[in-house]
């Protein structure tokens, strides 16, 4: 069986449980991120108030569950993000995670 359980950020007040909880019960073999940086409080687009060290967290935390349930495995892509300052800031943050 296949699952491809799929998660949005939904406000600045992310709460990463529910996507803990389904991703432990699953065991993928790798994980893919569409990461998109719109949603940074920056950004003209979305609105949705994340910041800079958001982002940081949030990737920190996806890779530490790569690490946990596959091996380490994770992919990420640039999907979007439209104010070229704080998506520098996002993306090196992402980086920086990721790296350790």
């Amino acid at each position: 069986r296949h699952y491809k359980p799929n998660f949005m950020l939904v406000s600045a007040g992310y709460d990463a449980h529910a996507e803990t909880t389904v991703l432990r019960h699953y065991k993928p073999n790798f994980m893919l991120v569409s990461a998109g940086y719109d949603a940074h409080a920056a950004d003209p687009l979305a609105q949705l108030e994340m910041s800079t060290e958001g982002y940081r967290k949030l990737t920190a935390h996806l890779a530490a569950l790569a690490d946990e349930l596959c091996d380490g495995r994770l992919v990420a892509t640039l999907e979007g993000g439209y104010e070229l300052g704080s998506l520098t800031e996002s993306v090196a943050a992402t980086l920086e995670s990721f790296a350790g």
